[in-house]
């Protein structure tokens, strides 16, 4: 008999837009219902996470979480209404202002373990909520590299218990097919022209600017190119400003949000990304299982996916100049691209294989 059979795994994360760390929670809510857990899903109805759990036929529960959430009594008896009725034996969080509002009332309802995962390379604050919620009412904290893990030992010690702290890094499915099919304009190349991609929210953390600078410094020394940026943000009409400012507004296509992010990363050839601080990104162990080259900045948990002049290229953070420099170097070197697309795939399967976090994350449950 399976020992897992009933048990139900609330899946907590109220953000409306889409991005890795509402992947981990949809992929891993799937995993775990095939290895016979019950996951409910609480995401917000009009977000991606929401449409595509009730898609996959997880039990999804509607909610909208906001910053002062957790001040509101009504909002707090309905969750706790809302987790009573579900009877779940875990409750996973992944954003703070959820673990805020959900995990009192978590409690109340008699969840017996409260998990917090943070995929964000930043300390936590040190005030008073934080203390007794992370302190008191947090049994387990997920990060998903060990550059989270020291943060929140360095800054956060006086309330985070190091025994609490489990690294279960980003994983990627490695059976998945290759894309297979094209998107509009990208099969179609001309004068040897070489493809950038860049997947990313445009916010001011995914630093796109960067990569319109570097543009500008492509298109001095005449370079056949194209940067493709996937994503969607508050940032959109600022960034094509600044294209346009620069006059690379031709040679960076903003694609928006995409779907199926195989086939973008089937149709590019190098990989950049300027992120100012990251997690363990799931986006660039996508690209590495591709065997696609990367350069990205030296930034908090990226040196411990990308090893520099082994499987991709890392830059000074901020660094236009070394960044245009490190990328024209790989554009001429065919050979490297290979080279740092094999290890890059080897990293993965070593390293972050699809079946060792979710045995990590089972024996947390």
């Amino acid at each position: 008999m399976n020992p897992n059979r009933h048990k139900r795994i609330c899946f907590f994360n109220s953000s409306k837009i889409w991005g890795g760390g509402e992947k981990w929670h949809y992929d891993t809510a799937r995993k775990l219902s095939e290895r016979g857990f019950e996951p409910i899903v609480f995401a917000h109805p009009k977000g991606l996470l929401y449409q595509k759990s009730l898609e996959a036929g997880i039990r999804a529960v509607p909610v909208s979480i906001h910053n002062l959430s957790f001040l509101n009594p009504v909002k707090i008896l309905l969750l706790l209404f809302q987790l009573s009725r579900e009877k779940a034996d875990s409750l996973i969080a992944g954003l703070t202002c959820d673990m805020k509002a959900a995990a009192l009332a978590a409690r109340l309802a008699g969840v017996k373990k409260i998990i917090y995962r943070r995929g964000t390379a930043l300390a936590l604050k040190n005030n008073l909520i934080n203390r007794v919620l992370y302190k008191h009412l947090t049994d387990a904290i997920i990060v998903n590299s060990r550059e989270i893990r020291n943060i929140l030992l360095e800054r956060n010690a006086s309330f985070i218990d190091e025994k609490k702290i489990h690294l279960i890094y980003n994983e990627v499915d490695l059976h998945h097919p290759p894309g297979n099919s094209h998107l509009a304009g990208l099969s179609v190349r001309s004068n040897g022209e070489v493809i950038l991609g860049n997947i990313g929210r445009l916010v001011e953390q995914k630093g796109q600017h960067y990569l319109i600078e570097l543009a500008h410094n492509l298109k001095k020394k005449n370079v056949p190119f194209r940067i493709l940026i996937a994503g969607s943000g508050k940032l959109k009409e600022s960034l094509k400003s600044y294209a346009r400012q620069l006059e690379v507004e031709k040679e960076v296509v903003f694609m928006d949000f995409i779907d199926d992010i195989h086939t973008f990363i089937h149709e590019i050839d190098i990989f950049v990304f300027p992120s100012l601080h990251e997690g363990s990104s799931h986006t660039l162990l996508e690209v590495m299982a591709a065997r696609k080259p990367v350069v990205a900045f030296n930034i908090s948990s990226i040196p411990e996916i990308i090893e520099h002049n082994k499987n991709g290229l890392l830059v000074e953070t901020g660094n236009s100049s070394e960044l245009f420099r490190q990328v024209h170097q790989l554009i001429q070197r065919k050979d490297l691209q290979s080279t740092f697309g094999h290890f890059g795939r080897e990293k993965v399967e070593r390293e972050f294989n699809s079946d060792q976090g979710i045995s990590k994350l089972i024996g947390l449950l």
